[in-house]
């Protein structure tokens, strides 16, 4: 499943709301980004690595809270599909500044998340 421009939206003010500071959605970044998530159209077990690259490729969606919100809603999307991304926040994290300097490609993506990504244990 695709994110929608609501979840994105929702899920940002809700983490803003928790995390002490107010902050609202780039609907016109996030909205390319979900663009780039689509014409992407990954095969389930690749939707959590297509979605980290478009949302990390798209740094503004989230102001002042690019990577946070990336590594969150990447680990929202890996559960829906029944996986777990076993790298860490920071890991993750890292590579979110990797996709936004574009020093890394969608392949190199797909492979790092397929390598750090197993079937969760529901």
């Amino acid at each position: 499943m695709i994110l929608t421009l609501e979840q994105l939206r929702e899920g940002f003010r809700f983490f803003a709301r928790r995390h002490g500071f107010e902050s609202v959605l780039n609907e016109t970044v996030a909205i390319s980004a979900l663009a780039m998530l689509v014409t992407i159209d990954p095969r389930p077990a690749e939707l959590a690595a297509a979605t980290f690259f478009s949302l990390a490729s798209h740094p503004r969606c989230f102001p002042g809270a690019t990577r946070a919100m990336t590594v969150v809603v990447t680990r929202a999307v890996a559960q829906q599909v029944g996986q777990v991304i076993t790298a860490s926040d920071d890991q993750l994290g890292r590579l979110v500044i990797d996709v936004a300097q574009r020093s890394v490609t969608y392949a190199d993506i797909r492979v790092w998340f397929a390598v750090r990504s197993r079937p969760s244990d529901l």
